[in-house]
């Protein structure tokens, strides 16, 4: 789904795959360049890390279990193939290979796998930008050239470019890193037979190169590599001049890394250039390069005016015998994920426009267009709209464009509740985020989490003025027409409340209590069409257009009439129309049985005895259940009826209980089936006309292992609802000869066919 919602958002990827000829004559000197040779590291004996030689166990491969979705590798064995083996064997074969220091070389064949870059934004899910590491760096960035602006310190920020850095690295740069970490010896051969004898074959579309011996560089898709690559990438950071840095309160900063997403911070050009230059002939004796042209500068200087700064623009930097480029103010540059300006973060964009255009135009049904905005679209912008302390007005600005968009989709009117929209898929409604409490609360969270961090310098960033502003403008915004909104329950509760109070949302506030009452919004939606879908939403939020719903706002003296136009008398809503209407009898008729269908069929399946519509004649006078269901020696009566939710569903469906479950019904029902009374029990089918389940009546219908199809129930009477309203609509009967009243108070005479 994520790669079909990225081709969606970002349209296909133009560029041209090379030839293989060409990616092996590029490539090759690349992955077959002898690693550099290290002068002789002194191994370091820690016993706090010989854990890590120990043998695997269960418990550990149990906690480590490789997820179902994940790709087979080159030996084809997918996930679910390894998992079907048992626990014991697999413990048992990794400890094999454990005590022979590593696996045959035939199984140490790679795949490298090319991908073409887009020039699009960069797809984030809601949870993988705003990790703890990732988000703690931003903040600190940020924090820094705010703090060097408010306190006028002079600042020089670099970011370097390695080049071709995962595929660069040496072997011998990281076998000698884990030496002087401590690891065990066991660990450290291991890496080193397993780097030794790696191989890899290229991969572009179906076509393979023939295999590659790689001589330096990580592994592509070790779950080691990247943290390797950092151990190295440690080593060159913690070579830097301890005296050079940027001093943030009681914290001096130098460099921040993350892989090989690196800046170097100085107070003084001449601290930088001390550190450009250590970091270059460190990074060199591990095999990595760092390419200038891909490098970025930002000074900020003391101005000679009181009280400014200026943004110097001078190229005074250099790294590996090249310039780096000076950014001017109206220039940024973007690290891990967020743009960086002289003058702070820069601030995103407040549209949606392309990226809801590409839905709209992509032959997608309704559903998947909500799927994609819901779960792709609006979460690849919180990276940035949480880092950048964005305008209120930018975020209101976007949920304009995402309801007028969805609104589109859905063929919704302008008056739907807002409410319909933000409120969660559990209670039956949309569940599109909401930027203007979303972001706040984002913000408000991933701050806050920073004061019960483990580092120190990350406890001092989290007292920084800026940072403290953060928190104290996410407060104020959380406080939503007077409401706090700090926590995710509290929001949803909020907009389930905005949606319940208004008029075409009263009936809905039992949603949440069934999940087959809004599992159609998201969950099964793929079982409906595009115009089921559609119309489904339509009888859900009550956008029919009868008479009373078209003339809101225009009902004065001598406006439009707002009476039934079949004659009924009575006010033109779509409950009357679906549910009382004397054109959509045959309709409400049909829309039972189908439903009692869809329950009498699910009841054979399990082995019942279904008997339909018998006749029980009693005082009160005579009664005809939809089903009566027998099986060992068990009876269940059962009534269905689809109504309004004006009054508690629950309430209906023990009225509904209580017509049938009278002493005249039980003892002809154990009479006629030969069972005791304590063997009879009465239920019913009870669900509104917009597809709301009553939970007792859901509940007791789960007991007779019915709960598969309270979904398909719930389908039937959304769509019955709609047919009536169709039906209604092409019927002309009428009820001839009756004088009504309207809405202006004066009398008309109505005329019309039968």
């Amino acid at each position: 789904m994520s790669a079909a919602a990225k081709l969606v958002l970002d349209g296909p990827i133009r560029s041209v795959f090379p030839s293989m000829e060409e990616m092996v004559s590029f490539w090759e000197p690349i992955l077959t360049t002898p690693s550099k040779e290290l002068d002789g590291v002194t191994a370091v004996d820690d016993r706090d890390l010989q854990w890590i030689a120990d043998p695997v166990s269960m418990r550990e491969l149990l906690a480590c279990e490789v997820p179902l979705s994940s790709a087979p590798g080159p030996d084809s064995i997918t996930s679910r193939q390894w998992r079907s083996i048992p626990i014991s064997l697999r413990a048992l074969f990794l400890n094999v290979i454990l005590a022979l220091g590593g696996f045959p070389s035939d199984r140490l064949l790679n795949r490298t796998i090319f991908i073409l870059r887009n020039t699009a934004a960069h797809y984030h899910r809601s949870s993988v930008p705003l990790v703890s590491p990732l988000l703690s760096f931003v903040i600190y960035t940020s924090t820094i050239l705010r703090d060097a602006k408010s306190s006028l310190k002079e600042l020089h920020v670099v970011s370097l470019d390695v080049a071709k850095a995962f595929d660069s690295v040496s072997h011998h740069a990281i076998t000698s890193t884990l030496k002087r970490l401590g690891l065990p010896s066991a660990f450290v051969r291991y890496i080193e037979d397993t780097y030794r004898n790696s191989s890899t074959v290229l991969t572009i579309k179906r076509s393979k190169s023939e295999p590659i011996r790689v001589t330096r560089g990580v592994r592509q898709g070790d779950p080691l590599s990247s943290l390797l690559f950092s151990l190295v990438v440690d080593r060159v950071l913690t070579s830097l001049p301890s005296s050079v840095g940027y001093h943030l309160g009681e914290y001096k900063i130098d460099a921040l890394a993350y892989a090989d997403d690196i800046v170097l911070f100085s107070s003084s050009i001449l601290g930088m250039k001390e550190m450009l230059l250590t970091a270059g002939d460190e990074a060199s004796k591990y095999g990595l390069q760092f390419n200038a042209a891909k490098c970025i500068a930002m000074s900020i200087l003391i101005a000679s005016k009181p009280k400014t700064y200026k943004v110097s623009t001078a190229e005074s930097f250099q790294i590996g015998g090249g310039p780096i480029r000076q950014l001017v103010p109206t220039e940024h540059f973007r690290y891990l994920g967020v743009h960086f300006s002289p003058l702070g973060i820069r601030k995103p964009g407040g549209t949606l426009v392309r990226e809801l255009a590409n839905i709209a135009s992509a032959p997608l049904k309704p559903q998947q267009r909500l799927k994609i905005l819901r779960c792709f679209l609006v979460p690849r912008f919180y990276h940035q709209l949480v880092l950048s302390r964005c305008h209120l007005q930018t975020l209101k600005s976007l949920d304009r464009q995402v309801r007028a968009a969805v609104r589109k989709w859905l063929r919704l009117p302008k008056d739907v509740p807002i409410g319909y929209f933000h409120a969660r898929c559990l209670d039956g409604r949309l569940g599109i985020p909401f930027f203007r409490t979303a972001i706040p609360a984002l913000v408000h969270s991933r701050l806050s989490d920073m004061a019960e961090s483990s580092c120190a310098a990350v406890r001092g960033v989290f007292c920084h003025r800026s940072v403290q502003a953060s928190i104290r403008w996410a407060e104020t915004a959380l406080s939503f027409h007077g409401r706090p909104l700090i926590d995710q329950e509290a929001r949803g509760k909020y907009w389930a409340s905005l949606l319940h109070q208004a008029n075409d949302g009263k009936e809905l506030s039992e949603c949440a209590r069934v999940r087959a009452s809004h599992s159609w919004v998201d969950r099964n939606s793929t079982a409906l069409s595009g115009r089921d879908y559609v119309q489904f939403h339509h009888v859900r939020v009550n956008t029919l257009p009868t008479c009373v719903r078209t003339s809101r706002g225009r009902r004065v003296v001598g406006g439009p009439p707002i009476e039934c136009r079949a004659g009924c008398g009575t006010t033109e809503t779509a409950a009357h129309v679906i549910q009382g209407c004397h054109r959509t009898h045959g309709g409400r008729i049909l829309r039972h049985d189908a439903i009692c269908r869809i329950a009498v069929s699910s009841l054979r399946q399990l082995g019942w005895s279904v008997r339909q519509e018998p006749h029980f004649h009693t005082r009160e006078g005579l009664r005809k259940p939809d089903i009566v269901a027998v099986k060992d020696q068990v009876v269940k009566v059962i009534d269905a009826q689809v109504i309004s939710a004006s009054s508690s569903l629950d309430d209906s469906h023990r009225r509904k209980v209580a017509k049938y479950d009278t002493p005249d019904i039980r003892h002809q029902v154990a009479s006629e089936y030969g069972v005791e009374n304590d063997n009879i029990s009465f239920s019913s089918i009870t669900i509104s006309w917009r597809g709301i389940w009553s939970a007792a009546s859901a509940a007791s219908l789960c007991e007779l292992g019915l709960s598969k199809c309270l979904d398909s129930i719930t389908f039937r009477a959304l769509r019955g609802s709609y047919m009536n309203w169709l039906r209604w609509n092409k019927m002309t009967t009428h009820i001839s000869g009756y004088t009504g009243t309207n809405s202006a108070g004066r009398s008309f005479r109505r005329e019309g066919i039968g």
